[in-house]
């Protein structure tokens, strides 16, 4: 029996999330990170000073800081009521889902956690005042980027897809953590020994030592099969439900072509075998499934 895909194939390997991004949404996204909820109120304050410096009236100033911010509060607040659409809501899958990998010649799912796969977390970090601005992390960033574009070309055999995150340490400091996925430990080595990677790690090796303050890590993990599982509730695709699979085209009998196709893994897991943690890794029903509170949407 094969379980409901939530997406059509595509004909083109999507974006990875952080690639969906144009160059002007990435900088402001940067700058929110990099820069302090104190600095942005110091520079509202000086801007606040410098208008009522200028314009002479600070009433006319303040009236106009203080329709803004209103305006800002208003609409958060018919958002939040329903009465102006909510941005936040934008592609998300409003039920239960679940990524399993499809079948590479039909494109079907037909079975839970059916594979291995693996798991690369990758991190970058600033530990400089000037943060993602620092003289080196530029350099950092430059390389991600580069690598990130192959991996979306269809460069990087065995590449499935990747989320990236920011956040800031206790002491401020502002990090990047790529999560990626990859069919086997052996396509992501096969890539960490070779073409670009290869070129960074040369790099990073010629210039530790003006190096720092740029801190960098990496795990791996490999699942076996039915050993991995993972639901979504109310998400945009994410992690390994923003990876993506090909089903290679190719001749029919017939003289035609069969184009190749994308495949996202995401299927519709409300109800049944795939609405359990043991059904999602392809196991029987386990003691704790059968005696949990006597609830059959609950997950583990």
């Amino acid at each position: 029996m094969a379980f409901k895909a939530v997406f059509e194939p595509v004909s083109q390997r999507p974006r990875s999330q952080d690639a969906k991004k144009t160059k002007l949404q990435g900088l402001f996204h940067i700058l929110r990170i990099n820069i302090s909820i104190g600095t942005w109120l110091l520079v509202g304050a000086t801007l606040q000073a410098l208008a009522v410096y200028l314009f002479s009236n600070g009433h006319y100033v303040l009236l106009i800081s203080t329709m803004l911010l209103l305006a800002r509060i208003g609409k958060t607040v018919l958002q939040a009521k329903g009465v102006l659409a909510n941005p936040y809501l934008q592609d998300v899958i409003p039920y239960r889902t679940t990524a399993l990998i499809p079948d590479e010649s039909t494109g079907e799912f037909t079975e839970s956690s059916s594979k291995k796969i693996a798991i690369l977390h990758l991190g970058a970090k600033a530990n400089h005042p000037f943060g993602y601005f620092a003289p080196q992390f530029k350099a950092v960033g430059d390389w991600i980027g580069i690598m990130n574009k192959e991996m979306d070309d269809g460069k990087v055999k065995g590449f499935l897809g990747q989320t990236t995150f920011h956040r800031l340490d206790e002491r401020g400091a502002p990090e990047i953590i790529l999560i990626s996925y990859w069919e086997s430990i052996e396509d992501l080595w096969a890539f960490a020994h070779s073409g670009t990677h290869r070129e960074v790690w040369q790099w990073w090796e010629k210039t530790i030592k003006e190096n720092g303050y740029v801190g960098i890590n990496h795990e791996i993990f490999q699942a076996d099969v039915k050993n991995w599982e993972n639901i979504y509730v109310n998400f945009q695709p994410t992690l390994m439900g923003a990876t993506t699979f090909l089903k290679k085209g190719g001749k029919t009998l017939e003289g035609g072509v069969v184009p190749d196709e994308w495949i996202s893994p995401l299927v519709d897991a409300k109800r049944g075998k795939l609405a359990k943690s043991s059904g999602r890794m392809g196991r029987e029903v386990s003691t704790f499934d059968a005696t949990r509170v006597g609830k059959e949407t609950y997950d583990a």
